[in-house]
């Protein structure tokens, strides 16, 4: 990358009025004066703001040409965040209108990218060094955890994948541009997996981050809006790394049969701790095994073999086909293993056998064309 690249910085905005202007000042003047060797601008991207918002940044726009103003009238932080990086700008970054990250850091986020150093930056609130002002209990605990379940199901390095203040390289965002599709905050997550994902080196800056903004948002909704994002992200990029042909369908055969047999060992070891171990009766035991292997060979098949998740609403269907699918085994596996030993005179053994076989091929097929289709 050339010598001085021209750095082009969004700050996202929703009726941002109370801070809009205090924070551009604060930013443009901390560039200018804080040796910042590289040349730059900042467009506000004001995403459906109802307030003076727009009209506070045009004033400002006026007395100082490194700002400008970019307007849409829908909301969301990611379509913010897409719509001003079709600007100019070797580097694209952006950072949330408060100002919550220590923009000494700011620097050190450019500085990463313009050496080859990697070709994403992105503050990181959990490192050794990081340091958190005012942040509530409940949103510390539901980041880490957010960030943990990000961290596993994609192997992710990273320990922050939410903070805003992020770098790219603009011709590394191309590469990943077609790929994200969220307009809300999980673009954060979405950017930096896609970049990892692509090969493309991220680096984590441990900041300073002051928590000035008292979220009113239930925990608890947002929980669950998280994880159904990311197994959604879980989706979209299984079915962009799926192995073609042959190949991939071998792979989910044995996947099938692992996790067919994974649940049936864990119906005969929980019946033994519960009939055995406990002297649960041995009806109720058989209920209760069951119902857990049931919903445990559902979950396997759903986020292991096909790698399907998307909405609750399409969770429901699945797990409502899956049910009547489990149902209509039991009779079917009656029908085979009666017509093979009446009428073909089978041992009863080598009957059942052969009846779990062909359900277990015909249950491939509903599971992967009907059921669990992407």
């Amino acid at each position: 990358m050339k010598h001085h690249p021209f750095i082009h910085i969004v700050i996202p905005a929703y009726n941002e009025e109370a801070l809009i202007q205090g924070s551009l000042t604060t930013l443009d003047n901390h560039l200018r004066d804080s040796r910042f060797p590289y040349p730059y601008d900042i467009t506000v991207v004001s995403n459906g703001s109802t307030d003076s918002t727009d009209a506070l940044v045009r004033a400002l726009a006026q007395e100082r040409p490194t700002i400008a103003l970019q307007v849409i009238t829908e909301k969301g932080k990611g379509r913010a965040v897409r719509e001003g990086w079709k600007g100019a700008g070797d580097i694209l970054a952006f950072m949330d209108a408060d100002l919550s990250s220590d923009l000494r850091s700011f620097k050190n986020l450019i500085d990463a990218v313009v050496s080859g150093t990697a070709a994403v930056a992105t503050g990181n609130r959990l490192g050794k060094n990081s340091h958190i002002v005012g942040r509530r209990f409940t949103r510390e605990l539901a980041s880490r955890a957010y960030n943990l379940l990000v961290r596993t199901v994609f192997q992710s390095p990273l320990a922050d994948h939410q903070c805003g203040f992020k770098a790219i390289r603009r011709d590394a965002y191309v590469g990943i541009a077609p790929h994200l599709v969220s307009d809300s905050w999980f673009f954060d997550t979405e950017l930096l997996i896609l970049s990892l994902k692509n090969g493309y080196a991220v680096h984590a800056e441990d900041i300073h981050w002051n928590d000035h903004r008292k979220s009113k948002v239930s925990i608890i909704s947002t929980s669950w809006e998280m994880l159904w994002a990311v197994l959604a992200f879980r989706d979209r990029i299984s079915a962009m790394q799926q192995k073609p042909g042959i190949v991939g369908i071998i792979l989910q055969v044995m996947k099938f049969l692992i996790s067919g047999s994974a649940a049936a060992l864990l119906n005969l070891g929980l019946f033994y701790v519960l009939f055995t171990l406990l002297q649960v009766h041995y009806l109720t035991a058989v209920v209760l095994t069951s119902i857990v292997t049931f919903i445990a060979s559902f979950l396997l098949q759903k986020f292991w073999t096909f790698g399907t998740s998307g909405t609750r609403g399409r969770f429901g269907r699945q797990f409502g086909l899956y049910a009547l699918s489990a149902t209509a085994t039991v009779f079917m596996n009656l029908f085979l293993i009666y017509v093979l030993v009446q009428q073909f005179h089978l041992p009863p053994l080598l009957g059942q056998f052969l009846s779990l076989a062909v359900i277990a091929l015909l249950n491939f097929f509903i599971y992967k064309f009907i059921i669990f289709t992407r």
